[in-house]
């Protein structure tokens, strides 16, 4: 047809005569960009485009997008190819579909509904399949169905009708709902009838629900007002029979009463039977089971069965304990106290020996107690994190890797070198550093690197309250050289084997991983000159530069993680939907490998996320707040929300950095412990002051649970940062009252 198509951005052009020009038909241009140009086995043109995919046969121009079953209307990249029987594959943004080359007679296929059933005002569900009955107080009714389609049953649209049996009243409308309400319906018998129109507007028969009778109030029934009639007749008859009548109402109102708390308790069963259910249709794809206070099964879904290798009635009344790997048994055991303490949940990660050998998994255990605070039941939900935690592994060893090419050339510096947490806990040091001392091995963790100096001196003189508080803008700080003079400072005689006078000449401090450096010179020997603070400096900058690369070796592993592993999980995905289409089994395990795949390419991207360097800096503390909310509303089931008033300005742009930061980890607490659906940030300032309210509606937690040195809260780091800042920090909790952060600095 033509010597060579080539697709663009622009659209389709053509190479005709050493010349590139639009390609055209019938005076119109193809202008979508174009992701692929494939020929199939019968000499026809596919163009793959973000609204569909296009097929030229030289003469006729037609597009493909999902009202014509095509998985999704934006087309991957060179993501179309022809298989030896002359099928073409074209992979889109929602999966892959395939032509056969055979075109399609919808009318053919005309699509069908299914009547599911209905729900009364309690949530009590009720099959399609007998005639029901229901009380006169239960009349609002939601009645389910669901339009199979060929096509894409997104695009199904029903008409749906619902007729009184004996009487013209008949409630039809057409709905794009899959479920439709009917209130305040009168007493009588009534028939549901629904069909669905699907996108090539072929509709499918109307389908007719079971008989449905609402019954009467007892007060609508003949007998009841003939009764009454009686009743008023005796009354006004004697007053005997008023005595006696007396008598019998009192018998009556006995009889109701017993009565009600019959129906009040059969109501609490009805409820606990209904939480259950839902419990297990909630959480049908994990694994799921219920144990009872003797540690005996009384369920057990079909994914735990299949992972431990077990059958039904081997489980059901009987006590099975999986092999915990024993690096996991004591916190496993640990965890599994919360579950005698409100909330009565406990969240446990640990190691089972499954059908496969050993796996991961992360389980949420909730506990049933009685009146009396025993535990009666314990309901458990888990999940498989093996290709998580594989992940995570990975990302360790290579920062490992990372961290040990930063040792070996800080052995190398002509400078001491010493490394130490923000607590202050030795880390590391370099040989040159330790012969500056008598031996820093005395000094390593538990002991702190603080215990060097006289406790006397440190206060004097402030400094550890300099270090802890020192600004770091991008993530690290040069400080100013602090001149300690050994012959007028008798403080390190205990710790030296020499008079010695040297310099405390920079400190770092990287802000992800919260390690301070020491630089330290002895020039005991010789004066100060301009050379030596050339050399220092040339020093400070080789190191500052170590650890930049540190943050670029950061940046590069989530490329890799984003590129590498990221496009296999894709590509498996890919595979896995193909095995899907093909297979004519069974395809819950096929569907769980999916969501198993989709949960792990979550993770990469959160971790990918986590690498990455702030925005802060580019985008402006306030827009980079709004943007981390986005990404947590998108991701969990938390509603964020972030109210700014009043106009403020930080004296740097690096403590907007360390707001940034204590949000960001005051969020991260949110999600993993509060359990809440709404969290929020409240910020207020002005000139001298600003205001921050972090708050959530989640479970709480007492107070002095905040004080152990072992929490899980992570409120030291953010505790560390608002003192970094000279700010202020308050806890506002209890138990089932949320949990907020009071936070002042000033500006």
């Amino acid at each position: 047809m033509y010597d060579l198509l080539l697709g663009s951005s622009q659209g389709l052009y053509i190479l005709k005569q050493d010349s590139i020009i639009n390609f055209s038909f019938s005076n119109q241009q193809i202008t979508d960009p174009i992701y692929f140009i494939i020929q199939d086995s019968v000499q026809n043109i596919w163009l793959g485009t973000n609204n569909g995919v296009l097929k030229w046969d030289g003469k006729n121009l037609k597009r493909y997008n999902k009202s014509d079953g095509l998985a999704g209307n934006e087309t991957n990249r060179a993501a179309g190819f022809v298989d030896s029987k002359g099928n073409v594959w074209i992979g889109t943004d929602e999966g892959v579909s395939m032509y056969t080359g055979n075109e399609i007679d919808y009318s053919l296929y005309k699509p069908k509904i299914m009547i599911l059933g209905f729900e009364d005002p309690s949530g009590k569900l009720y099959a399609n399949d007998l005639n029901v009955s229901v009380d006169p107080e239960k009349n609002n009714l939601t009645f389910h169905y669901r339009g199979l389609s060929f096509i894409d049953e997104k695009l199904n649209s029903y008409q749906i009708k619902l007729s009184k049996v004996g009487s013209k009243w008949v409630n039809q409308f057409s709905t794009n709902s899959n479920s439709a309400r009917f209130n305040n319906l009168d007493y009588g018998a009534y028939v549901f009838s629904a069909r669905v129109k699907n996108s090539k507007g072929i509709w499918s028969k109307w389908q007719t629900s079971s008989l449905i009778t609402i019954r009467k109030f007892y007060y609508q029934e003949p007998i009841f007002q003939i009764g009454l009639l009686s009743l008023f007749l005796i009354l006004t008859y004697s007053a005997y029979s008023f005595t006696q009548q007396k008598k019998y109402t009192k018998k009556l109102e006995l009889a109701v009463d017993l009565r009600t708390k019959d129906l009040r308790d059969a109501q609490v069963e009805l409820i606990t039977s209904i939480d259950r259910y839902k419990g297990i249709v909630d959480s049908q794809t994990d694994l799921v089971v219920r144990v009872d206070a003797t540690g005996k099964f009384t369920f057990v879904n079909d994914a735990y069965c299949f992972v431990f290798g077990k059958k039904r009635e081997e489980l059901i009344g009987k006590s099975f304990i999986p092999l915990v790997h024993p690096e996991d048994m004591e916190s496993t055991i640990e965890e599994m106290k919360k579950l005698n303490e409100p909330p009565y949940r406990a969240i446990i990660k640990q190691r089972a020996f499954t059908a496969e050998g050993y796996r991961w998994f992360s389980w949420e255990d909730y506990a049933v107690h009685d009146n009396n605070g025993n535990i009666i039941e314990i309901q458990a939900v888990g999940r498989d994190i093996t290709l998580q935690k594989e992940v995570e592994s990975e990302l360790e060893k290579r920062v490992l890797e990372r961290t040990v090419e930063l040792q070996s050339l800080i052995s190398q510096s002509p400078l001491g070198i010493i490394t130490f947490s923000s607590d202050g806990y030795l880390l590391t040091f370099n040989k040159v550093a330790n012969d500056m001392f008598l031996n820093l091995n005395e000094y390593l963790p538990p002991n702190k690197i603080f215990n060097i100096f006289n406790d006397e001196f440190l206060l004097k003189n402030n400094y550890k309250e300099k270090l802890l508080t020192l600004d770091a803008p991008n993530g690290f700080v040069l400080s100013s050289p602090i001149k300690i003079d050994h012959n007028k400072n008798n403080i390190y005689s205990n710790l030296f084997n020499h008079e010695l006078v040297y310099r405390i000449y920079s400190v770092f401090f990287d802000e992800a991983n919260k390690i301070f450096v020491l630089l330290l010179d002895d020039v005991t020997e010789h004066q100060e000159s301009e050379e030596i603070s050339k050399r220092l400096l040339e020093e400070r900058i080789r190191i500052s530069t170590i650890i930049k690369t540190i943050e670029t070796e950061r940046d590069r592993i989530a490329k890799e993680l984003h590129d590498g592993i990221g496009q296999l999980l894709t590509t498996a995905k890919l595979k896995l939907d193909i095995i899907k289409m093909k297979s004519n089994q069974n395809r819950t395990e096929i569907d769980d490998a999916l969501n198993m795949l989709i949960n792990a390419g979550d993770e990469i991207r959160r971790i990918i996320n986590d690498l990455k360097p702030s925005d802060v800096e580019s985008l402006g503390l306030v827009s980079s707040i709004e943007l981390l909310c986005e990404r947590i509303r998108q991701s969990s089931s938390i509603n964020v929300s972030l109210s700014v008033s009043n106009n403020f300005q930080a004296k740097k742009k690096k403590d907007e950095l360390v707001v940034y930061r204590v949000i960001q980890e005051a969020l991260n607490n949110t999600i993993k412990h509060s359990l809440c659906k709404n969290a929020g940030i409240d910020i207020s300032g002005s000139m001298k002051e600003l205001n921050i309210c972090i708050w959530d509606d989640g479970i709480g937690v007492e107070k002095k649970l905040l004080n152990k040195k072992k929490n899980t809260f992570g409120l030291n780091n953010i505790t560390e940062r608002i003192k970094s800042l000279n700010g202020e920090i308050e806890i506002v909790t209890e138990p089932g009252k949320g949990f907020k952060y009071l936070i002042k600095i000033p500006l």
